[in-house]
């Protein structure tokens, strides 16, 4: 599924040198003037990445987070980055925050490290490898996998909900074991960042990720 991003941006000058900065890379991008056009777009079509400014005509970027899809992760933009305003951000959710106008090798670093979608569901040939080329054994082990990833979706979940660190961290563990030796890069790089950072923003976009490599893994199989 190709990269998309939904771009925020009152200001014209501003919104145009994004955009044109995105577009540099194999990205679908949708671009609105406000947030009340910018929650009618995700409605239509949720993007893999969020970027807005956050001081928008109808709203503040914090104050309309609750009205954005689950899971997404969001890079704010501000023409003012302060340390206060990176912690309150932090606080409220959003992974990242860039100063205006930021260089475009700053925003496609930023891009290509919160988009998970960046990273394949599934690579074949990366497990076939893994594997010796043994067409027998992938099938074997990825039916393992499929049973084994509900399971793990429910464990975190308790884990974090029960503050449960220890026990989060032993089933990422051995998750992350799985998705390198299967070739799941995706769901790999969402338990690696959930290893690092126990956020519930994180564990929203984990559980995200694991329901798209299962779902995928299944119509795959079939």
């Amino acid at each position: 599924m190709k990269t998309s991003i939904l771009l925020i941006e009152d200001d014209d000058i501003s919104r145009l040198y994004l955009s044109e900065a995105i577009t540099l890379l194999d990205i679908e991008l949708t671009a609105c003037p406000d947030l009340t056009s910018g929650c009618m777009a995700m409605r239509t079509k949720p993007p893999s990445l969020i970027i807005s400014d956050l001081n928008l005509p109808d709203g503040g970027l914090l104050d309309m987070l609750a009205a954005f899809p689950s899971g997404i992760p969001i890079l704010a933009i501000s023409a003012e980055v302060t340390p206060a305003i990176r912690a309150r951000l932090a606080a409220g959710g959003i992974r990242d925050v860039l100063a205006k106008p930021m260089p475009v090798a700053e925003l496609h670093d930023a891009i290509h490290r919160l988009c998970g979608s960046a990273a394949e569901l599934w690579n074949q040939e990366k497990a076939l490898k893994a594997l010796g080329g043994s067409s027998a054994a992938l099938a074997s082990m990825r039916a393992m996998f499929i049973a084994e990833l509900p399971v793990a979706a429910y464990g975190i979940q308790a884990a974090f909900d029960a503050g449960d660190t220890k026990a989060l961290h032993h089933t990422l563990h051995k998750l992350k074991a799985s998705c390198g030796f299967l070739g799941a890069e995706r769901l790999l790089e969402a338990c690696r960042a959930l290893d690092q950072d126990r956020s519930a923003a994180l564990v929203s976009a984990f559980q995200t990720t694991l329901a798209d490599t299962l779902a995928f893994m299944v119509s795959s199989d079939d």
